[in-house]
């Protein structure tokens, strides 16, 4: 799946979720072993990468499956998977019904992790870890000021009447009304008031 590597040179890798040779980002490091993300798919894998050989200048990585990831765990028990706990790549976990688990990449939003199995890799829910991506992003974005009330447009303002005013005499009924009840087109032009519209 993936060629041997020389220093200096670009790594790619032939994906095994799209089939395509791309060059992969690395979203999480530890000692020798990296997950690999493709630059096609976004699938996630765990690699890891020998020592170079002082001959052959080659670091050759290999893809580790659930089997080899489990041998690198340590010895307990393994903390129950839950909704409502934060995880972060390269943790371990126990889920009630799919077994022993590696957490391979924590996504944001919403926050969901890919973690493999033994028997597949699987997306589950779950909070943000305290150093998974998604706390990195949210950390990164600023507070929003929440916005200021818009004062109103010169348009707005000559439609608008002081409620101190006294009443006026309606153009079209000839009646005295407060100014509040006449009714105005969209550019303030009296149409008429409360009164002319009940004889309508």
């Amino acid at each position: 799946m993936v060629e041997a590597l020389r220093f200096g040179d670009t790594l790619e890798i032939r994906c095994g979720s799209c089939g395509k040779t791309s060059q992969p980002s690395v979203t999480y490091e530890v000692d020798l072993i990296k997950h690999l993300c493709c630059s096609g798919c976004g699938n996630v894998d765990a690699f890891e990468f020998e020592q170079p050989d002082e001959e052959k200048k080659r670091a050759a990585p290999v893809l580790l499956n659930h089997e080899d990831l489990m041998e690198r765990s340590k010895p307990g028990k393994l903390a129950s998977y839950s909704t409502t706990r934060g995880y972060c790549d390269g943790q371990y976990l126990e889920h009630s019904k799919f077994g022993a688990g590696y957490v391979l990449i924590v996504r944001a939003p919403p926050v969901k992790m890919v973690v493999l199995f033994e028997d597949q890799k699987r997306l589950l829910v779950c909070e943000p870890g305290p150093s998974s991506d998604t706390t990195k992003n949210a950390t990164s974005k600023k507070k929003r000021k929440p916005a200021k009330p818009r004062k109103p447009t010169k348009s707005q303002d000559a439609g608008s009447l002081k409620s101190d005013e006294g009443p006026v005499k309606c153009p079209v009924c000839g009646k005295e009304v407060h100014p509040y009840n006449l009714t105005r087109n969209p550019q303030g032009k009296v149409l008429g008031c409360m009164y002319c519209k009940q004889t309508r």
